[in-house]
């Protein structure tokens, strides 16, 4: 699979607002490159949403796709520190 198919959207669920995208560790692992069938591998993916938007977030996955009637999954989280 190609990780660069995949993409991450980052928005505030209280307040709304949209992150940016930045790199924050030395070691960051962004998603890029090839995935093997079989295979796992850990990546990171930082992105920065303003304190005025809440602590609460909703993180959408994408697969790029020529098919849009494709639903895609929604995580919720909060911020922590």
């Amino acid at each position: 699979m190609k990780l660069d198919d995949i993409s991450t959207i980052v928005e505030g669920a209280t307040n709304g607002g949209d992150s940016s995208v930045s790199e924050f560790a030395v070691d960051s692992a962004p998603l890029d490159g090839r995935l093997a069938p079989g295979t796992t591998v850990t990546k990171t993916d930082d992105n920065v949403l303003e304190s005025k938007y809440g602590k609460k977030i909703v993180v959408t996955v994408q697969r790029s796709s020529e098919n849009f009637d494709l639903e895609f999954p929604e995580f919720e989280g909060e911020i922590v520190g």
